[in-house]
């Protein structure tokens, strides 16, 4: 193993630890890798003795950076992402772009895909600057094909459990329901995130009760369930593991039940 794959290994295991980033670093300058000086300079902003001086060159570079190396580090993915800095989000063309990414250190930190599309997440799963991720956002509502009913799921979150998180928020996936959550606690993912947001994806009672069911769910920190149709039913599954769901109008179907 290369001194650089091993820096890597370890930044994957401690994402938080400083000195690794920047012994990391220096090995890129070394190396004659951009990347290098674009997180030696997020670190140095971090000083607070900077001078405001210095603090604005050190930011114009590092923007500078970002903007003509972004092609290179996303490779195929480019073509689906929003630009880093500026244009509100919006590609050149005017596009709502398939994905918005969040950037720390030099690694993708933060993924928001526009699209459930399986080509568009294994092009994400294989960057190689996706290792330190820690929260994917796949929101269905922006028409961008395919729908979700027309997904494969299991082939789905095979794919899915390629790429790094500890938190998975799924919104508007409003053609599956229940069946979400059973391909969901298949994939074996569960155990290894802190946070799980399904929203507005048509869930009922029963996918509630698998969830509460599941030997990992206490393991979450947090459960966010709004906008689906659980009754009292479901709403007590949850509450007997540690999980409320809080205001009634959130859930269209509390209170058919029981209540």
């Amino acid at each position: 193993m290369t001194t650089r794959e091993m820096l890597e290994a370890a930044l994957v295991a401690e994402p938080e630890n400083l000195a690794l980033h920047s012994a990391y670093a220096d090995l890129l300058i070394e190396e004659g890798d951009p990347r290098g000086e674009y997180i030696r300079l997020e670190l140095m902003l971090k000083q607070r003795w900077l001078k405001k001086q210095q603090r604005k060159q050190m930011q114009l570079r590092k923007d500078e950076l970002m903007l003509r190396e972004y092609p290179n580090w996303l490779g195929p993915l480019f073509q689906y992402c929003d630009a880093p800095i500026g244009d509100e989000g919006l590609t050149p063309e005017g596009r709502v772009p398939a994905i918005q990414l969040r950037w720390k250190r030099g690694w993708i930190c933060g993924v928001e895909a526009r699209s459930a599309d399986v080509t568009l997440l294994s092009l994400l799963a294989k960057n190689p600057l996706i290792r330190l991720n820690r929260s994917l956002d796949v929101c269905a509502c922006y028409n961008l094909a395919p729908s979700p009913g027309q997904i494969d799921l299991s082939l789905w979150f095979e794919v899915v459990k390629s790429i790094p998180f500890t938190r998975l928020v799924l919104q508007y996936f409003e053609t599956v329901g229940d069946r979400l959550v059973e391909e969901l606690l298949a994939s074996n993912i569960l155990p290894r995130i802190s946070s799980l947001v399904l929203h507005a994806c048509e869930l009922t009672d029963d996918g509630a009760t698998m969830l509460a069911n599941s030997p990992h769910i206490r393991r979450l920190k947090s459960l966010n369930l709004d906008n689906n149709h659980l009754t009292a039913i479901g709403v007590a599954a949850l509450a007997e593991v540690g999980f409320t769901v809080e205001e009634r109008r959130f859930n269209p179907g509390w209170g058919e039940d029981g209540d």
